[in-house]
């Protein structure tokens, strides 16, 4: 009786673990963009005191990078739509599907090759400003690439590449 009380515990304690993590927010070190407190980031950036110059080069930054991923993003959808319908053929051609999965594995490393935009905007700020910018930059939103768990979005959905 012990024995089976011990057991139905364990695993009680395991189920309630297991939902905790289930219902876990991301990991990272702050808050998203989008989900940090709008009036608190709009503080933040007035309070680098920004010239004009360095306003119109971040806004550079942000357009350029959001030019090319937009461009490599629709790419890899579209070579992730070829990939699933390869997948759905009778006969299903493994050299041809070995291939696409190459191509969307240098998708992905373009992707991550691209320059980074933190690293651009703290290229143009002054000591004082890169100082301030640091002290912001987990709180209001400013994280630069995610540091998250394990394999993303990604792996989440099962999707793996060989």
């Amino acid at each position: 009786m012990r024995k089976r009380l011990l057991v139905i515990a364990v695993i009680g304690a395991l189920l309630v673990g297991a939902a905790g993590f289930a219902f876990a927010g991301p990991w990272g070190f702050g808050p998203r963009g989008a989900e940090c407190d709008p009036a608190e980031r709009i503080e933040a950036i007035a309070g680098l005191n920004l010239t004009d110059e360095q306003y119109a080069g971040i806004r550079g930054f942000l357009s350029d990078s959001f030019e090319r991923m937009t461009a490599l993003r629709t790419t890899m959808s579209q070579k992730m739509h070829e990939l699933q319908l390869m997948y759905w053929q009778k006969n299903p051609d493994r050299d041809a599907i070995t291939a696409k999965h190459e191509e969307l594995t240098q998708l992905r490393e373009q992707m991550r090759e691209q320059p980074n935009v933190q690293e651009q905007i703290v290229g143009i700020l002054d000591e004082d400003q890169k100082a301030a910018f640091e002290q912001v930059r987990g709180v209001a939103g400013f994280r630069g690439r995610h540091h998250g768990p394990g394999m993303g979005r990604m792996g989440r959905k099962g999707i793996v590449t060989p």
